[in-house]
């Protein structure tokens, strides 16, 4: 795991231990990035407009370009936006 932000690189040797510090980094609304099997992630808080802001910059994204959510079978509804005729 690499964490970006404004002062600092870290590298975390990415394992369940790691957990907390992944969240205490998200909380910081810095940005995470996960080396995952066959590709890497960025990752941010979802819930801090500071944090997407800070991702749509660093990707060179507009305020219209989507980006990827992931988030719990059970908290999806919370985060997704439906138009209304596709709600029901």
């Amino acid at each position: 795991m690499v964490i970006l932000d404004k002062t600092a690189t870290k590298i975390i040797k990415l394992n369940s231990g790691a957990i907390p510090a992944i969240r205490s980094v998200l909380e910081q609304e810095a940005m995470v990035l996960l080396g995952l099997a066959t590709t890497y992630v960025l990752v941010v808080n979802g819930a801090s407009p500071r944090a997407v802001a800070q991702l749509r910059a660093f990707k060179q994204f507009d305020k219209d370009q989507p980006l990827g959510i992931l988030t719990r079978g059970d908290r999806a509804m919370d985060v997704a936006k439906i138009p209304p005729p596709l709600k029901n």
